[in-house]
């Protein structure tokens, strides 16, 4: 269900009043085709769940190594996640004008980190959600 939006947290009331705040401006909510979905994923069988985990450390461990080969790009090895965010200040591109590059030039898509907020310029953000062959 990846890139499907459906989660849920676990934290303190403290953080959820706070993190309430910062949702009801950002989502209106799980579409209802991903509701069912959703639930049958959370209800159902686990063994995926390790599998896909196991799969997502064998694309960081391909996409990880290759970016910080590249001249000017560092990327600190990400935990729990299918995404790297790639630090690109070295670049002598804004994030916006090199994230704009790859998909023109080169076909390739990544998400500046300018998006996330002020703290996420001179960041991209490549998923390793793809196959192994893609990477």
């Amino acid at each position: 269900m990846t890139g499907w939006r459906v989660g849920y947290v676990a934290v303190h009331q403290v953080l959820v009043d706070e993190m309430e705040k910062l949702m009801e401006h950002l989502v209106s909510g799980v579409s209802s085709a991903a509701q069912h979905p959703a639930r049958v994923a959370i209800k159902g069988p686990q063994d995926c769940v390790a599998e896909m985990r196991m799969a997502y450390e064998e694309r960081c461990a391909i996409v990880h190594p290759c970016l910080n080969e590249i001249e000017g790009i560092s990327c600190l090895l990400p935990e729990w996640t299918f995404y790297a965010f790639a630090n690109i200040s070295r670049a002598g591109l804004n994030s916006w004008a090199l994230a704009k590059c790859l998909v023109k030039e080169y076909r390739v898509a990544l998400l500046p980190g300018s998006i996330f907020g002020p703290k996420g310029e001179g960041y991209l953000r490549l998923s390793f959600a793809a196959s192994a062959e893609s990477l």
